[in-house]
C-alpha cells in the first residue's frame, strides 16, 4: 500500500507541474517601436497570432490578463474587421454579413445582387 500512495503523489505532482508550466494564454512580448509618423509605441503584450480571432485579447468580452481590461465592442464588427484585414479569408463564406436571408447576397430578396 505504501507504494500506491507514493505513486499517487508522484502522478499528482507531475500533473500540477505540467499544468503550471503550460500557459493558459499564449502571449508574445512586443518591443517598443517608432511609427513612420514619429510616434513612439510603448512595449506591450499581445496574444499569439494563430488565426483564431476568438482568443485574442482584443476580442470583445475577452479579458487582457496583463492590463486587467475587458475588451469593449461588438463581436460582429470585430470579426468583420478582423477578416477584412486578413484579406477576406474568413470561415464564414463569401457572403458573410451580406444581409440576405436567402443566401443570394441581395437585401431585397430578388436574388439579384
Amino acid at each position: 500500500m505504501l507504494n500506491t500512495k507514493w505513486l499517487g503523489k508522484i502522478v499528482l505532482a507531475a500533473a500540477i507541474t505540467l499544468t503550471a508550466s503550460s500557459p493558459s494564454w499564449a502571449a508574445q512580448s512586443v518591443q517598443g517601436y517608432y511609427r513612420s509618423d514619429g510616434t513612439y509605441v510603448q512595449p506591450y503584450w499581445r496574444s499569439d497570432p494563430d488565426g483564431n480571432p476568438f482568443n485574442n485579447f482584443t476580442y470583445p468580452g475577452n479579458l487582457n490578463p496583463y492590463t486587467g481590461q475587458v475588451a469593449p465592442g461588438n463581436p460582429d464588427t470585430y470579426l468583420r474587421n478582423y477578416y477584412d484585414r486578413e484579406g477576406g479569408s474568413s470561415g464564414y463564406g463569401s457572403d458573410y454579413g451580406a444581409g440576405s436571408e436567402d443566401g443570394s447576397g441581395s437585401d431585397d430578396g430578388s436574388g439579384d445582387e
